[in-house]
């Protein structure tokens, strides 16, 4: 299966992604107008699918999920990096790299606290709540380390502020 790069296939899921992203936006009201990213990704892999599956454009690769299926089975079971057979190795640019994904998720997370303080709660941002947050997302990003997987900053950040607001200071 060869893929190109630019081809018409490619800019067209691009831009009716775009779309629907921008549509989901305005169109859903409340909190679910937050979704409008996920939205726009289930809509652009459904129409991926339907490209492959229908010939226009090899833009999905089914052929390896037999062979996952045939490893690990319909249903797995996350493993902790340490009981595993693999052995962690130091890499410098991949700590380098972890180093500036937590200095963004660190920008993102302090402005996403203020935000809710300033603006939800109507009130100044306390240097507690702001060091509470930094720290469980970086928590949830070392314990997501611990699993194999990228950080979950997005995640994690908002993890921090539900754990923020609701438990550690419920008394705002």
């Amino acid at each position: 299966m060869q893929l190109w790069f630019g081809a018409w296939y490619h800019l067209l899921v691009g831009a009716l992604t775009l779309i629907v992203c921008l549509v989901a936006r305005y169109v859903l009201k409340g909190v679910y107008k937050n979704l409008n990213i996920l939205v726009g990704l289930i809509f652009g892999y459904i129409l991926s699918i339907i490209f492959t599956v229908a010939g226009i454009a090899p833009m999905v690769d089914f052929s390896g999920i037999q062979e996952t299926i045939d490893q690990v089975g319909f249903f797995s079971i996350p493993k902790l990096v340490f009981f595993t057979s693999h052995k962690p190795v130091f890499n410098l640019g991949s700590f380098l790299t972890i180093a500036i994904v937590f200095l963004v998720s660190a920008a993102e997370t302090t402005g996403a606290t203020t935000a809710v303080c300033t603006g939800a709660l109507g009130r100044d941002l306390k240097m507690e709540e702001l060091q509470g947050s930094l720290a469980v997302d970086g928590f949830s990003s070392a314990i997501s380390g611990c699993f194999g997987c990228l950080p979950l900053t997005s995640f994690s950040q908002n993890v921090g502020l539900v754990t923020q607001e609701c438990l550690l200071f419920p008394f705002c």
